[in-house]
């Protein structure tokens, strides 16, 4: 801020600073310098790619690429004298590849938690800093570099592709799910499937969505992985063009002896996973599982339907414990929960044979426990309904017949009154 008067001239001490790239300068490099203008306005001036400045006399703080620096001409010797500074500067890019896409970028800011700003350029293009150390990150990867004066670092690029069988159909999913399946890596980045991606070297942590676990590779510098992951759909058992049935079933796969599922998903939509041993249960039916071959890609499994139906019934001294669908043998492996013994209930069931069975105990001189099995077979399009005898206390029973007895009789005033509003005469309206 300076005042003039007529008559009166103001001298001005104006000093040049440079800034030494460590290699020749191209139109699509970057360098940046920000400064204040005029701090009473609190304006901003921002430079790019002009590495020699005039600034006048004074202390400065300046941002040279990401990283503040001072520039302090008072305390200098011979303030009316104007001055020279140099910088040397450093420099890094990323290699380019081919197929690359256009402005596949590279981040780069610096490590200090004080200064959160973060610059990005082009690969295969420099971009200039001072020297200091630096986060380079690339689709979710990063790399901890240190820049000396004067160096120029090239980077070359590793790549990761997480593909799927021809055979899956991803668009399933996001018409299902309204939501794509995808790939998150290191926790902070979103990898689209069959797509290649350049990365940093280091270690990866890969996780599908829908996965409760992740995978765990490490990459070398400028190697290419193409990971190959496998896939299940389960198909429920829906009348064509009913939206509203695709995807009602929650769908786990376990690992072996696992309790606990490690991915979930939902019936007709593909489900993605990179273990080689999985077992794959429907929500209904879930201890009962499936056990997927390994020497397939991908799988495709239907869901079919049981109607069970308990029929209390009544013999001295047994009482039934337990009924449930249990595997006869591979590929099933488990068996449902208990089914309700006093109600009706619709189970889903992956296709195949199983046991339909029963647990009953009897209280006599010696107490003994009895297990009677009915082969079922499950398939789409066909539900078999199965009644079976649950064997009640004595109490129970003679509640159960009183309660059967009050029913016949509602339903024989019901008929009756049915019978007389049917008989009654038709008077017809006559008018005058």
């Amino acid at each position: 801020m300076i005042d003039i008067h007529q008559g009166q001239t103001k001298h001005i001490v104006s000093h040049s600073v440079t800034f030494v790239t460590p290699n020749k300068v191209s139109e699509k490099d970057k360098f940046s310098v920000q400064c204040s203008r005029f701090s009473q306005t609190k304006s901003i001036q921002r430079i790019r790619n002009r590495f020699s400045l005039n600034i006048l006399h004074g202390n400065h703080d300046i941002l040279v690429g990401m990283v503040p620096l001072k520039i302090d001409f008072e305390s200098m010797p011979n303030p009316g004298i104007s001055k020279t500074l140099e910088f040397k500067l450093s420099a890094v890019k990323l290699e380019t590849f081919d197929s690359m896409s256009t402005k596949t970028m590279f981040f780069a800011s610096p490590t200090s938690d004080l200064i959160s700003i973060t610059e990005n350029q082009e690969f295969g293009h420099w971009l200039y800093l001072l020297p200091g150390q630096y986060r380079i990150g690339v689709n979710g990867t990063e790399k901890e570099i240190a820049l000396g004066p004067g160096q120029s670092l090239k980077i070359r690029p590793s790549f990761i592709k997480i593909s799927t069988n021809p055979s899956v159909d991803l668009r399933v999913s996001s018409n299902i799910l309204v939501s794509p399946l995808y790939v998150e890596l290191n926790g902070q980045h979103w990898l689209d499937l069959n797509v290649s991606y350049p990365v940093l070297a280091g270690t990866l942590n890969l996780k599908l969505n829908g996965s409760l676990k992740s995978k765990v590779i490490e990459l070398k510098q400028d190697e290419s992985i193409n990971l190959v992951v496998r896939s299940v759909q389960v198909a429920l058992d829906c009348p064509p063009w009913t939206w509203e049935c695709l995807g009602n079933r929650k769908v786990y796969l376990f690992e072996k002896d696992k309790v606990s599922p490690f991915a979930q998903g939902t019936s007709d939509a593909p489900i993605l996973y990179f273990e080689t041993d999985a077992y794959v249960s429907v929500e209904g039916s879930r201890d009962l599982k499936y056990k997927l071959p390994t020497n397939k890609e991908h799988h495709s499994l239907k869901v079919g339907f049981i109607k069970l139906d308990p029929k209390p019934a009544f013999r001295a001294n047994v009482i039934t414990d337990l009924v449930r669908i249990e595997a006869i043998g591979a590929p099933f492996d488990g068996f449902t929960l208990d089914l309700p013994l006093e109600s009706p209930s619709t189970i889903p069931l992956i296709e195949g044979k199983f046991y339909l069975s029963q647990y009953n105990s009897f209280y006599g001189n010696e107490y003994e426990r009895r297990n009677s099995k009915r082969l079922i077979t499950i398939r789409q399009q066909h539900t078999p309904e199965v009644s079976f005898r649950v064997f009640v206390s004595a109490k129970k029973w003679e509640k159960y017949k009183k309660d059967q007895k009050k029913s016949d009789d509602r339903k024989k005033q019901n008929s009756r009154i049915s019978r007389k509003q049917i008989s009654r005469p038709v008077i017809p309206l006559q008018l005058n």
